[in-house]
C-alpha cells in the first residue's frame, strides 16, 4: 500500500492511497479495495478516515509509520502498515 499526503482543502488534508500487489491478476483485488471504509492510525489515534482511495484527515498529519485499518467485511478488517513524508 502507498499512500501520498495531497493538499489542504476545505475539510481538511486529503490523504491518497493505492493498494498494491504483484501480478496481473491481483488488478481486480486493487479495484475491489479501493472503495472499502478505512481509517489511518497511529497510537491508537485516527488521523484520516474514509475510503482506500479518498482519505480526509481529521488532525495535522506528521511524517512517519501509520498504519490504515481498512473495513473488509462485516466484521473483517485489514491492517497495513505504510509511511508517510
Amino acid at each position: 500500500m502507498r499512500c501520498e499526503v495531497g493538499g489542504k482543502g476545505a475539510k481538511g488534508v486529503k490523504v491518497t492511497c493505492k493498494v498494491t500487489y504483484g501480478g496481473k491478476a491481483s488488478r481486480v483485488d486493487e479495484r475491489k479495495l479501493s472503495g472499502h471504509a478505512a481509517t489511518l492510525l497511529r497510537g491508537g489515534k485516527v488521523y484520516a478516515a474514509g475510503t482506500v482511495g479518498h482519505l480526509l484527515s481529521r488532525r495535522s498529519i506528521a511524517s512517519g509509520t501509520y498504519t490504515i485499518q481498512v473495513r473488509t467485511g462485516t466484521h473483517a478488517v485489514t491492517r497495513f502498515k505504510v509511511r508517510l513524508g
